[in-house]
């Protein structure tokens, strides 16, 4: 089984959607970063009934100009940040 290989944390200082987009930069789709547009996600995106995001972390989606990836022909909607104190990482979270 072939998973994404957007697997790659960006730390930023102060600013969670400026880590959104350089991960989705180094993952490859560096246009999509500059011109995507993102929200957080509700449980009802991902069919849910309550998110799982982990303590200090924000689930989002984004919205238009998604990032496709070509191995599994799958759009790269959903991606999470994590807070460390004034630092954020953020990755691939398609499995929401």
């Amino acid at each position: 089984m072939y998973f994404p290989v957007c697997n790659y944390s960006w730390i930023h200082i102060f600013d969670t959607h400026g880590t959104l987009r350089a991960s989705v930069a180094l993952c490859g789709h560096p246009i999509s970063a500059f011109t995507m547009k993102v929200r957080v996600a509700t449980a009802e995106d991902v069919g849910l009934v309550e998110l799982d995001n982990p303590e200090n972390s924000t689930i989002y989606r984004i919205e238009s100009h998604i990032p496709h990836e070509k191995p599994t022909d799958s759009d790269l909607e959903n991606w999470i940040v994590y807070k460390h104190f004034c630092f954020y990482t953020a990755k691939y979270y398609g499995w929401c």
